[in-house]
């Protein structure tokens, strides 16, 4: 038996309850369709869209239309972990009247009580006019309940997951098109518990004689290691930006080689002493030594065979840079890309800058994206599978699914700051249950939180999308008894 339930893609208790389906429904009996985006008629012609949105619909294969109460009991009839609680309903009428009654309440009343901005990241959806931030957190509140065991779940995968990562690649160096690029993964303690606990882990790239990002100075016995095995020569340094993991050894490096060093005035700027890092990041990732030796990058970096060009990609920060080589298609993306749902940026993160910039990369011709913590995305046959690393996705289409999602939050910020919400209450709807890369990222990403005292959160995306040009937000920790 065949089920199609219906469900309304804004709200948070709807979303919830979906994701449930999912994890159970092993046998993918119930199709689960938001109404907005999906044609009722071709279901059913019996359906009507704003009856659909005010309860729940099932509709089972013989076209029978359930709501309500005898929708929840049709679906539960169709997944198997659920039919005890059927049969319960069925024996015994208190819980059967029981349950019809929260249905009532749950289902019926939901409207009123839920028409919060919120769902998935699709343009077809526009925000609705917020309830007063009661019945907002009452109906999060309700949401991350339920969603805590799938929170739980995920975080407990995603640990392990990472650990795998970090384990296969520990110490390793990877070598793609024919040798021309290799990926040398550094570590050192206590670094160890980035990548195990956030899944970011530290790499330095080599092409054609030039060094992308050589890691902190708490990295340096592992690449020592690499540079003893490394199928090139290096003649040039470069860094994609003045973050510490990225710049520690750019001296130590080109003394040990012999190697110019080479970046841009401002990253130059930013790494002459005083230096503002936190402590945290100092005690866990390292210093930055004071840059000695430097020749501006201009837009061209020349390589054994070729050039990469160097161009200005601000967003992650405001000195930084990408490089990439037209003739093979290779983009040395740094920290530009982090993911397609980077959820705890930095404090100088620009999201508006951010989307200009991935704007202009989604123009070029990209075949290979090499990111700077331990992903490379191509669909290059020349360029073999390594699990852990390469992900067969297509560079483009990834960069455009990052930019898609940045330009949905930009608009979800907008309308909540002329709502005036606060920045918690906007980060709610910012990220709502319904998306499983929202939940499945929770655990980890209010680790993040807690560790860097509110610095890394996704309370940071919501302060990148400046109401002003030019504005910059002052810093602030805040402590708030709410659910989120």
């Amino acid at each position: 038996m065949a089920i199609v339930a219906l469900y309304d893609e804004q709200c948070e208790l709807c979303q919830a309850s979906v994701s449930w389906i999912r994890v159970l429904d092993r046998r993918r009996r119930v199709t689960c369709l938001p109404v907005q985006g999906t044609d009722l008629a071709l279901i059913s012609p019996a359906l009507d869209a704003e009856a659909c949105l005010r309860t729940l619909h099932a509709v089972d294969d013989d076209g029978v239309v359930h709501t309500g109460w005898e929708a929840v009991r049709r679906v539960w009839s169709a997944v198997p972990v659920a039919r005890p609680l059927l049969a319960l309903t069925e024996r015994h009428r208190g819980a059967d009247r029981l349950g019809r009654r929260l249905a009532e309440v749950l289902l019926d009343s939901r409207w009123e009580l839920v028409r919060v901005r919120g769902g998935r990241a699709h343009d077809h959806l526009e925000p609705r006019p917020i309830t007063p931030l009661g019945p907002f957190w009452v109906c999060y509140s309700a949401e991350l309940l339920l969603r805590l065991p799938l929170v739980a779940w995920a975080t407990s995968r995603s640990f392990a997951r990472q650990a795998r990562d970090w384990a296969s690649t520990r110490g390793r160096r990877v070598r793609l098109l024919d040798g021309r690029l290799e990926i040398c993964f550094l570590g050192g303690p206590p670094t160890a518990a980035v990548p195990l606990v956030f899944g970011e882990r530290f790499t330095m790239a080599v092409y054609r004689g030039v060094a992308v990002d050589p890691g902190s100075s708490r990295m340096r016995r592992s690449l020592a290691q690499h540079l003893a095995h490394l199928g090139q020569t290096i003649h040039t340094v470069v860094a994609t930006h003045a973050h510490e993991e990225h710049v520690g050894n750019l001296d130590w490096l080109a003394d040990r080689v012999g190697a110019a060093v080479r970046v841009g005035p401002e990253t130059a700027r930013l790494l002459q002493p005083p230096y503002r890092l936190p402590w945290w990041r100092a005690a866990v990732i390292g210093t930055i030594p004071e840059l000695r030796r430097w020749s501006p990058l201009g837009d061209r970096v020349a390589t054994d065979g070729g050039e990469l060009l160097v161009l200005p990609a601000p967003g992650h920060c405001d000195d930084h840079v990408v490089f990439f080589d037209p003739v093979e298609g290779v983009l040395f993306a740094g920290d530009s890309f982090m993911g397609e749902h980077f959820a705890t940026p930095n404090e100088d993160v620009d999201g508006d800058a951010w989307i200009a910039t991935l704007e202009r990369l989604q123009e070029l011709e990209v075949s290979v994206l090499v990111e700077a913590h331990g992903h490379v995305h191509t669909l290059r046959p020349d360029i073999p599978d390594v699990p852990g690393v390469v992900l067969r996705r297509d560079p483009q289409a990834a960069i455009g699914r990052k930019l898609q999602n940045l330009r949905w939050l930009r608009d979800q910020v907008a309308v909540g700051r002329r709502e005036g919400l606060s920045d918690r209450a906007v980060e709610a709807t910012c990220y709502p249950w319904g998306p499983q890369w929202s939940w499945e990222h929770k655990g980890v990403d209010e680790l993040a939180r807690l560790f860097t005292g509110g610095r890394f959160s996704r309370t940071r995306v919501v302060r990148s999308f400046r109401e002003r040009p030019g504005e910059v937000f002052p810093e602030r920790l805040e402590v708030r008894f709410t659910p989120a």
